[in-house]
């Protein structure tokens, strides 16, 4: 009877994910035909973005995995389309995993800081205390910065209570290592692309849009340091010594 009735209800919910379809694709449809293709295209962007965030809130893991695939390759995006942002988008389904799971971890009665005083942890209580000196600091330039700074560093402590969380056991820990490898030798390919064949056509392109970017980039050969998908040399440099690290 149990089984019936968790049967019954999978069905049901299959019907109304179905129904839904069937409900948001006519509306795309009447909407590119009565606002034009801008609009339904902003309608259809809307609905998968939607829905990314309550896949990331319903399954933190693979919302957090999501969010490390989409930085992997939202940068080159941005340098094919000359525009920005994808970093926002990152962040959101950051904070909205980390939300995700701690509901989850209140849900089933769990404690979400079972080893609170653990010596990462502790590390990243004395660097928050420095960053909130900062902010007293009289010989400071901007507070601005220290805004930005600090902004940076809360998304940094919520990557590692996620990753604290998260990666509690060896097939969870597995799973994750074996997608950063993947990404890793996809960018580590692309990146000897770069070296051997050189920058694409649209990367030039982004490069040569920014005179500060030529300055950072450009090598006394002549050349430009390599970025493969990512946001910049740095990022890729770091990641490819990171996996050389535990590979």
């Amino acid at each position: 009877m149990k089984a019936l009735k968790s049967y019954t209800n999978k069905s049901l919910n299959d019907v109304a994910v179905f129904l839904v379809l069937i409900v948001l694709s006519a509306v795309t449809t009447w909407l590119i035909t009565a606002t034009g293709v801008t609009t339904g295209v902003l309608v259809i962007g809307g609905i998968c973005g939607l829905a990314l965030v309550v896949f990331c809130f319903s399954y933190p893991f693979h919302g957090f995995c999501t969010a490390i695939v989409i930085s992997f390759f939202s940068f080159e995006v941005e340098r094919m389309l000359m525009q920005k942002g994808s970093g926002a988008i990152i962040e959101l389904l950051v904070y909205v995993s980390f939300l995700g799971l701690l509901v989850k971890k209140n849900a089933a009665g769990e404690q979400f800081l079972k080893r609170k005083w653990h010596p990462v942890s502790i590390l990243f209580i004395i660097y928050f205390g420095y960053i909130c000196l900062e902010f007293v600091n009289p010989g400071a330039h901007s507070m601005a910065g220290n805004l930005v700074y600090m902004r940076d560093f809360l998304k940094q402590l919520v990557i590692y209570f996620i990753a604290f969380n998260l990666f509690s056991d060896r097939k969870t820990i597995r799973k994750f290592f074996r997608l950063w490898a993947i990404l890793m030798a996809i960018c580590g390919a692309y990146g000897c692309y770069q070296q051997w064949i050189g920058l694409l056509g649209f990367e030039k392109r982004w490069l040569y849009s920014f005179d500060i970017l030529i300055k950072l980039y450009r090598l006394s050969n002549g050349d430009f340091r390599k970025f493969s998908t990512l946001s910049d040399p740095m990022s890729f440099g770091i990641f490819a010594a990171a996996t050389a690290t535990f590979y």
